[in-house]
């Protein structure tokens, strides 16, 4: 292996370290809201809408040169928050705090997920040509990437590849995994009335302008079709995946 080959596995190695530092898990995925509200989130769950309403709420400006802004909600600032008011015994979660999460449909989520996925990797990974010069700026682009996964071209082999685990992505990981039973929540709103979700947040934390700022995935269907193209068998497979997310009532049901 030469000097440059050897420098590239090490910043590789680097890069994933830092990917399983950043995924996010079932200890620290809560946001606290004003008026004691503590928000549970997940992964294809509505996640950037979520924190745009919390910078929203907080009057916090989003933008590249508002450092504030860069840092509210990142896992690091949740670890902060959850290590300083948490309440140990029901940690993520405040003391007598009101507890609220989104459920979505599993099949919706996972066809969510591999549009997501695949779209991150194109769009980072499309300059990170083999005969392109190793350069620090295209390693910063690896780091951008989801997870750092390659998908299979074909649904049927993520489909199988999630089933099997040999496909390893956060992005796929249960709503019940990051959420737990719905028993410990006060309000568990569904996807599809994200619309009214944020309108109710609006007024439980008194915030006066509309938050209508819905994050949407503009590729939807564009790799993979979308979830009406899907076979029969395509999506008792995937419903395999997460039987135990319907057992739970993380569902839309």
């Amino acid at each position: 292996m030469n000097n440059v080959s050897e420098i590239y596995q090490q910043e590789l190695r680097k890069i994933l370290r830092k990917r399983l530092k950043g995924t996010m898990t079932p200890t620290e995925n809560v946001l606290y809201f004003p008026n004691d509200i503590d928000f549970r989130i997940c992964p294809k769950n509505g996640i950037s809408t979520i924190k745009w309403a919390l910078l929203y709420i907080h009057n916090v400006e989003q933008s590249q040169s508002n450092p504030e802004s860069l840092l509210m909600a990142t896992k690091n600032w949740r670890w902060e928050q959850v290590n300083k008011y948490g309440y140990k015994p029901e940690l993520p979660f405040r003391k007598n705090s009101f507890r609220v999460a989104v459920a979505r449909d599993p099949v919706k989520r996972f066809m969510s997920a591999c549009e997501y996925i695949k779209q991150e990797y194109v769009k980072n990974s499309q300059l990170l040509t083999s005969d392109e010069e190793l350069t620090l700026e295209n390693l910063k682009k690896l780091e951008n990437m989801s997870d750092v996964d390659i998908l299979p071209e074909k649904l049927d082999d993520i489909i199988h590849g999630v089933w099997r685990g040999d496909i390893q992505n956060s992005h796929f990981f249960t709503q019940t995994y990051y959420h737990g039973n719905t028993g410990q929540y006060d309000k568990i709103f569904k996807m599809g009335n994200f619309g009214v979700m944020l309108e109710w947040l609006r007024v439980k934390t008194g915030a006066t302008k509309k938050i209508d700022r819905i994050h949407s995935n503009k590729t939807s269907g564009q790799w993979f079709g979308g979830v009406d193209s899907l076979t029969t068998d395509q999506k008792k497979r995937i419903m395999r995946i997460y039987e135990e997310d319907y057992d739970y009532g993380w569902t839309e049901d």
